[in-house]
């Protein structure tokens, strides 16, 4: 679009505002800009997005090759907490800062969880609602449109899909399969055929458990990347009633009086440290979409939250919500490395990108020119999703029963509040019935023909926490994962690390030659591997969740179910941080299927 176009809408400074708009979003993330554009369908709701990041389209970006992931343009810049369990580790905390948000710096991974999974957003929370698999699954369709790979290829590289059963809409945002993939892909994808119990689903976003094909975010006009910017924005700019503000921190939701807090709108100011507030009014509601990282900041610095933490910032407690920053979760990962020695003949790997220039040449020419070849696919398109009785077939009973007799307030932070502490007994139930499921991953392993290995595990334990820096509160939020603070999570990291090793040391697998470099081949009981897990320990896969649960007070929640926050009105949370528990899948999808759902029907 010309700048012109832009600037009719994107607004710069105060001055250039409304004195008021039906709805105030606080975050133009994955979330918030679906829930605008939804909005603004009725032209005559207004809508006013508020933004701590800016408009960038750099090639970078948009690359389907995630050349831009969590670079620190596109980023906030935080370091977490140390984490007391990995040696005082610190690591950087992935979101964006971008109009867009996260879905504008991911890997581009556009799976779904199991259907298991979303159930146990009703069984963690309101057990009687609709947060599930079922009806979840229409605004899984509703965001998205589908683009197969081509017949002749799926042929190629065995390919598989049932879109009656996953898709079948036409969204705003694609979900696509390149037409090319790496040939010893389908060697690692058979070697999953040696051990028992795996499955092997037609169809990866129908709900289900196995080793399986998904889709990517990346529009296959151009091969570049599909996100909520291009997808809930960029076709519904010219609303007349539809305005953003970009380059502007939300100092905090604005309550009036009475005994239960009616949002009436919010204080934001200019990123620059020293600039000045102003208020803008919501004669409807204030809905915060600010992400995980940050919404937990922005009710804290309204006066909702936990009481100690709230009055250790001087601001006046509103709204006393203990489960408000609490309940933390995200992916946690290993990485084994191992290297292909054999390859089939005249057979390019990933490898070959980087070590032959004439194939990376070729590459960039099929690419230009035919749309074709390596550089159409982002991170990768199979998965293995395994569940605990596939991972572990000996021992995942005696973990799901030793999570069940756990006392979280071993595990928890001292002086935990007993809502939350009710809260996570409830999630120890819903996890122990998963690890017990085939049907619930609590493994994933991406490949894609090439060497290493990236264990993923999809339903931690350990919980941590956001909370306000009471020396800084406006600058980063003190985030601390906690990680493997329930030491069930190394166990299970431990049984996920020998079924790797089971399935590179299988006949299967050995037509590529695997030779394991890390952990080793020196590294083999229980206690020498889970060493290795505690040095290589990465707390995060940029899937953070939980921190504002929806579910009731007396389970430490702090949304209802339909989103509102507990003891307040007219003030919503919609992202990714109202999922009581972690889904087993990479989260972008089903942050837009939260938005579209929230937004179907005109709940506001």
């Amino acid at each position: 679009m010309p700048l012109s176009a832009y600037q009719a809408r994107e607004k710069r400074q105060a001055l250039e505002l409304a004195d008021s708009y039906d709805y105030v979003i606080v975050g133009g993330g994955t979330a918030g800009l679906t829930i605008a554009d939804r909005l603004t369908e009725d032209p005559d709701v207004s809508v006013l997005v508020i933004e701590y990041g800016y408009f960038d389209t750099s090639e970078a970006q948009l690359s389907n090759q995630a050349t831009g992931g969590f670079n620190p343009r596109f980023t906030y810049n935080i370091t977490s907490q140390p984490q007391e369990q990995l040696d005082g580790r610190q690591f950087p905390v992935g979101a964006g800062c971008i109009v867009g948000g996260s879905s504008g710096v991911n890997g581009m991974m556009f799976d779904r969880g199991s259907a298991e999974d979303y159930d146990n957003f009703a069984r963690a929370g309101y057990e009687d609602s609709d947060w599930t698999w079922e009806g979840l699954l229409p605004y899984f369709k509703k965001s998205v449109k589908f683009w197969p790979m081509p017949e002749d290829r799926a042929e190629t590289y065995g390919f598989t899909m049932d879109i009656d059963a996953a898709y079948g809409g036409d969204g705003p945002i694609w979900a696509s399969m390149p037409p090319w993939q790496w040939p010893a892909q389908q060697i690692q994808w058979d070697a999953w055929k040696d051990i028992p119990g795996v499955e092997f689903p037609a169809e990866g976003a129908a709900g289900v458990a196995g080793v399986f094909w998904f889709p990517s975010s990346v529009d296959p006009r151009t091969w570049t990347r599909s996100f909520a910017r291009f997808g809930y924005y960029e076709e519904v700019m010219p609303r007349e009633n539809y305005h953003i503000i970009t380059g502007h921190q939300v100092v905090r939701v604005n309550l009036d009086n009475s005994s239960t807090p009616l949002a009436t709108g919010v204080t934001i100011k200019p990123r620059e440290v020293n600039s000045t507030t102003f208020e803008v009014k919501a004669d409807k509601e204030v809905i915060v979409s600010a992400g995980s990282p940050h919404t937990p900041q922005v009710l804290q610095l309204s006066g909702i939250g936990p009481r100690e933490w709230i009055e250790a910032l001087g601001v006046e407690v509103r709204v006393e919500l203990p489960g408000v920053g609490m309940n933390y979760q995200d992916h946690p990962m290993v990485n084994m490395l191992f290297n292909c020695e054999r390859t089939l003949p005249s057979s390019p790997s990933q490898l070959t990108m980087f070590t032959n220039s004439s194939f990376r040449a070729e590459a960039q020419r099929m690419f230009e020119e035919d749309g074709d070849g390596p550089l159409t696919i982002g991170v990768g398109n199979s998965g293995a999703f395994l569940g605990l009785p596939v991972v572990s077939p000996d021992r995942y009973e005696d973990i799901a029963a030793a999570l069940e007799a756990q006392d979280p307030a071993d595990f928890l932070p001292p002086g935990t509040h007993e809502t939350v502490l009710a809260g996570a007994r409830r999630q120890h139930e819903v996890l122990a019935a998963s690890y017990r499921s085939p049907a619930a991953a609590v493994y994933e392993l991406p490949f894609v023909g090439g060497g290493g290995a990236s264990i993923i595990a999809l339903k931690a334990a350990s919980r941590g926490t956001v909370r306000v820096d009471p020396e800084d509160p406006l600058g980063d939020p003190l985030i601390d994962w906690r990680a493997l603070s329930n030491p069930l999570d190394a166990t299970v990291m431990v049984e996920m690390v020998k079924l790797t090793r089971r399935w590179m040391g299988g006949p299967t697998m050995a037509r590529l030659g695997p030779v394991e470099f890390s952990p080793g081949p020196d590294v083999q009981t229980d206690e020498e591997i889970e060493e290795w897990v505690r040095s290589t320990y990465n707390p995060q896969l940029y899937h953070p969740v939980g921190v504002s649960a929806m579910a009731p007070r007396e389970l430490g929640g702090v949304v209802s179910d339909e989103l509102f926050v507990h003891g307040t009105r007219g003030l919503r949370v919609v992202d990714a941080s109202i999922m009581p528990l972690v889904p087993g899948t990479h989260t972008s999808s089903t942050v837009y299927a939260i938005a579209e759902k929230v937004s179907d029907g005109r709940k506001f």
